[in-house]
């Protein structure tokens, strides 16, 4: 039932920030504003590209970091992942290491809302996408819903993305 190219659905897109957190929160994806928006050039390669293959391509990718997404939320103790929620599960349904989410490889992580100025288009996660720099496109979270902190008990379920994964 969703018209997920309908300007209403677009207009009225939100991305719950939830969980373990002390401020939770909503982003309204057409109306943050562009000058809090932060601008990442982000080369961008599919896994199963082979070495002389075309599939890679250089995005200018505008958004909001990911740090400034948990300074906002304001994290709980014992947070140590972070989960995606998508609209369709589409993607990897998985949940990240808080600390890898957080550390110096991905300092310039961000929630993608926009490319060249334009909404995303679906092969890039319409209405939203998470982009981790360094990385092909595989552990890239798409169609984001939620944003949601959480604890787990057993970490070596959390998933890392894997070294071939990097670039």
């Amino acid at each position: 039932e969703l018209k997920p190219f309908d300007d209403a659905f677009y207009q009225s897109y939100t991305i719950k920030v939830q969980g373990e957190v002390n401020n939770p929160f909503e982003i309204n994806v057409a109306d943050y504003p562009e000058s809090d928006m932060k601008t990442l050039i982000m080369r961008q390669r599919c896994e199963i590209d082979g070495p002389d293959s075309g599939l890679i391509s250089n995005f200018n990718f505008q958004g909001i970091p990911l740090s400034e997404i948990i300074e906002k939320a304001d994290l709980k103790e014992g947070v140590n992942g972070i989960h995606f929620k998508m609209i369709d599960e589409a993607g990897f349904n998985v949940t990240f290491p808080l600390e890898w989410a957080m550390s110096d490889q991905n300092k310039n992580a961000m929630l993608g809302l926009r490319v060249d100025g334009e909404k995303l288009t679906p092969g890039l996660g319409y209405p939203a996408t998470m982009l981790w720099p360094g990385y092909s496109c595989e552990p890239n979270q798409r169609y984001i819903t939620a944003i949601e902190f959480v604890h787990v008990d057993d970490e070596s379920t959390l998933f890392t993305p894997p070294w071939y994964a990097q670039h």
